[in-house]
């Protein structure tokens, strides 16, 4: 698309979906993961200027990637403005209710989207394949059994990631629960849950802003700061402890979360 925007002579400026990451982050990726980040062929002759949320992410392009640093600019952090300020919500005489979060896009694609840029059939894409299929397995089994257990109590919901498909999901978990349509806007789904489960995702920040807990239960994000910024469980078991006592308060990370505002997104506001 970029290419055929050139060849008619139109400008183009590109900002991907997630366009931040710190020194610090970087440098701990593999080198398969780093590629994905920088790109996977040179875009620079087509692209007249690339938008990212912070400096540190714009000279990571420029030092490593393909990009003249004049031709990058930081403009912050996608937007959080529906949380501010923090909506009031209405949960009386409402039984609470649990988001399961999906985030395995590699392994349940929409039809033309692919998370990595890469062939199919590449060594990297299969390996990350696998990851997400066996986390998605666990998930299945964790709703399952969530809904066994607090069927009486709770009530369920589950959102897949932006380029999922959520198809996988309908014949899979109970009858009861309430499964988004895949453009949902995350921002209107979770004035309306009470504890969000995830799988290592900015949700927890969005939760966090809401005043709710979060818990990333079997994580497949490589970022080491977005991966920790709140509770990590990586067994049903763990999950249903830390379900069967949580509070309604936040779960966030704080130290994690303003790192991740000096890294990667800049204010939060």
């Amino acid at each position: 698309t970029v290419k055929k925007c050139k060849e008619w002579g139109v400008e183009v400026v590109v900002r991907r979906g997630e366009a931040g990451m710190g020194w610090d982050q970087f440098n701990q990726l593999d080198e398969n993961r780093k590629k994905i980040i920088l790109g996977n062929w040179d875009y620079s002759p087509y692209v007249d200027l690339e938008l990212v949320w912070g400096e540190e992410f714009a000279d990571i392009l420029s030092e490593k990637g393909h990009m003249l640093r004049s031709k990058i600019k930081a403009c912050g952090a996608f937007a959080f403005d529906p949380y501010f300020p923090p909506p009031k919500l209405d949960r009386t005489n409402k039984r609470k209710t649990i988001l399961f979060a999906t985030g395995f896009s590699t392994a349940d694609a929409k039809e033309d989207y692919c998370e990595t840029g890469l062939p199919e059939d590449s060594s990297y894409h299969k390996e990350l394949h696998e990851i997400h299929k066996e986390a998605r397995d666990k998930w299945i089994g964790a709703i399952n059994e969530s809904v066994k257990w607090f069927g009486d109590s709770w009530q369920f919901e589950l959102k897949v990631r932006p380029g999922e498909t959520r198809k996988v999901y309908t014949d899979k978990v109970p009858s009861c629960v309430k499964i988004h349509p895949e453009d949902a806007p995350s921002s209107e789904v979770m004035k309306e849950v009470d504890v969000v489960v995830h799988s290592g995702s900015t949700l927890a920040i969005e939760a966090h802003l809401l005043g709710i807990p979060s818990f990333n239960f079997c994580n497949v994000n490589p970022d080491p700061l977005l991966a920790e910024v709140c509770p990590k469980v990586d067994s049903y078991t763990e999950l249903e402890w830390v379900l069967s006592r949580v509070q309604a308060v936040t779960t966030i990370n704080e130290k994690v979360y303003h790192e991740l505002q000096k890294h990667l997104y800049g204010p939060i506001d």
